[in-house]
């Protein structure tokens, strides 16, 4: 019998006549297609299922295991493979092991050949131009690739599915929604990436479902190519696979919309051949609207996770990894996120060796979000903070109390290694805004004994930048001690008067450091009205504060006038004129008349004795 051929129906359907409501089975046994336990006999049964109309093919552990090889000399698609819509593959425990080089299970739907598009589209156009629309029938899914994506030249930046509603002549095709993408044929000179394939049979409400046992036990750097490989369908259901060195991925997807799955286990995931790409456990590309309840794995090569090439709507409720393969190198991440990508982990527990949380590989527009992130490694993981949301563990210690923290640091000129503490626990992003970069030379983020990497660069002015960097603060920032952090600040002789440095953070709170001074609602406000931070930034500028009657010398310094603070406590200006130079004010004091009261004093200022220009302003005191 050939590999396409469907034997005839077995012993148990002895009429040999098509099944009819009433004699239709209710689930195919593959064990009934021949003695051997291959694909062979599988996909006999699934070819079955499809002309008989039953939706079910089981496939039993106690047949089994089953050995697999290629689907086709020349084919490294799934080995056992599902063509065709409304399908279940059920196991309860199947063992299947891979004798060649291929993935276990395909699910994927044929494409017809690409046409390309010739005009441009706008996102809510139905109708394409197209160079022939011959190959097209009304009611006949397509898919359509628009773009070029920035991140992989054989990949599109948007994808569709959509029904062929009409044709209206040679060269246009009419969908029944509109394509929601701008693109421009001029600026896509690949013409696959502005393309609609037809599409005769959309794999679509398939599910593999029970628990699978996926072994590969090649060596000598045999490439297996996944473990369930699902590509071009919709509304995909898994259950629970579980996988040995499966290669790509246990579970991969592309083109994809609609994947829920309940766990993927991996017991050992090794880069066959030393290949980038083998030594995952889960991997998606395009595809969109994907839940997965569990991923467990240990000893694995590469990255547990990787998303690429604009995955949409990408969910995992856990996720539970041993680091534990002995030659995995501490530069690869956890998770990759590439392409404009975005996942969502709600709980992420990493034992084992220290790692890259995340690595978005020099690519754009990528989003990792993570809810609670549970960290038992002996090497603590470098990572980007911000993207944890609520819990993190990590060092022995479990943060919940997320807080904010302001300081907003008058700028003077040269300004040595001023240094500002920042509040103790875990920092999770940090924020900068500087009134002005002129004469910024460095700004240090660092623990007590380490000064590296200094972020001044990426300041812009009056711009709040996020200094929150994909491994967290950059190197030498010691974010892992909860103690002793602090910005540091290096300025020159060219700050301009009233130039000022906020410094916004997110941190959670040390639960073992008592001291931090927190409002009612959790939030830490050292800087609030009244405090000496604040003081001496708003008397910077008195100029701003003056509200009344301004006395003036006879040469026209201003004297003495009141002034209203920004909270609305009201002071009292007073400045002392410069004697050399008649009409300036040299040193002056604004007073804060609260409760308590206090006074913002500006010493002295150091003028160029032929021009009277400010050559030196010291820091005003607050007292």
């Amino acid at each position: 019998m050939g590999l396409l051929d469907v034997p005839a129906i077995p012993a148990k359907y002895p009429d040999g006549s098509r099944a009819t409501a009433a004699n239709r089975p209710s689930f195919i046994d593959a064990a009934d297609f021949g003695p051997g336990r291959t694909q062979v006999e599988i996909n006999a049964a699934i070819a079955r299922a499809v002309e008989v109309g039953c939706r079910e093919v089981r496939v039993k552990a106690q047949d089994g295991p089953w050995t697999l090889s290629r689907y086709a000399t020349n084919d490294q698609g799934g080995s056992i493979r599902i063509s065709q819509p409304n399908i279940t593959l059920r196991s309860d425990g199947a063992t299947l092991i891979m004798a060649s080089n291929a993935a276990f299970i395909g699910v994927r739907s044929v494409t017809g050949t690409r046409v390309t598009i010739t005009a441009d589209t706008v996102p809510t156009d139905t109708t394409l131009m197209v160079v022939d629309s011959s190959s097209f029938t009304v009611g006949q899914w397509a898919f359509v690739r628009l773009g070029q994506a920035a991140y992989d030249a054989a990949e599109p930046d948007f994808w569709l599915w959509a029904k062929v509603q009409a044709i209206p002549d040679s060269t246009h095709v009419t969908l029944d929604r509109p394509v929601g993408y701008a693109m421009s044929v001029a600026a896509i000179p690949s013409v696959g990436q502005r393309s609609i394939a037809p599409i005769p049979v959309l794999v679509s409400d398939v599910e593999i479902a029970g628990t699978w046992n996926l072994i590969n036990p090649l060596t000598s750097g045999s490439n297996a190519e996944s473990g369930v490989s699902i590509a071009y369908a919709h509304n995909v259901k898994v259950g629970t696979i579980v996988g040995s060195d499966c290669g790509a991925a246990v579970v991969g997807g592309q083109f994809v919309e609609s994947m829920t799955i309940d766990a993927i286990k991996a017991t050992s995931a090794i880069a066959q051949n030393g290949h980038p790409a083998k030594g995952r456990v889960f991997g998606v590309s395009e595809c969109r609207g994907v839940r997965v309840g569990l991923i467990q794995a240990e000893n694995v090569e590469r990255s547990l996770i990787v998303a690429e090439g604009r995955c949409e709507s990408v969910e995992v409720d856990k996720v539970v990894f041993k680091n534990t393969f002995p030659g995995r190198s501490i530069a690869t991440a956890v998770i990759g996120v590439l392409g404009n990508s975005r996942i969502d982990v709600r709980s992420l527990h990493v034992m084992g060796n220290g790692s890259y949380l995340s690595d978005n590989g020099g690519t754009s527009g990528t989003d990792l979000r993570i809810t609670d992130a549970y960290f038992y490694t002996a090497t603590r993981p470098i990572m980007n903070p911000s993207m944890i949301s609520r819990r993190l563990y990590v060092d022995g210690i479990l943060f919940t109390d997320i807080r904010t923290w302001k300081r907003i640091i008058p700028l003077r000129p040269s300004m040595q290694g001023v240094a500002i503490a920042m509040p103790s626990g875990q920092l999770r992003k940090v924020k900068a805004t500087a009134s002005s970069t002129t004469g910024i030379s460095t700004l240090y983020l660092g623990a007590t004994s380490t000064l590296t990497n200094s972020q001044s660069s990426q300041l812009v002015a009056g711009v709040s930048v996020d200094l929150t960097q994909g491994a967290g603060f950059g190197p030498g920032y010691n974010a892992s001690a909860d103690t002793g952090k602090r910005a540091v600040i290096t300025t020159d002789a060219t700050v301009p008067t009233g130039a000022y440095l906020a410094l916004e953070a997110e941190y959670w709170a040390d639960p073992a450091v008592a001291g931090d001074t927190a409002a009612a609602d959790g939030l830490v406000r050292p800087d609030g009205p009244g405090t000496d931070v604040w003081l001496a930034f708003y008397g910077a500028s008195p100029d701003a504060l003056i509200s009344g009657a301004i006395t003036r010398n006879a040469n026209g310094a201003a004297t003495s006038a009141p002034v209203l603070w920004p909270d609305g406590i009201a002071g009292v200006y007073t400045g002392t004129p410069s004697a050399s130079f008649p009409g300036a004010v040299d040193s002056y004091t604004i007073t804060y008349l609260g409760a308590t009261t206090r006074t913002v004093a500006q010493p002295a200022l150091t003028r160029d004795p032929t021009t009277g220009a400010v050559t030196n302003r010291p820091m005003n005191t607050v007292s």
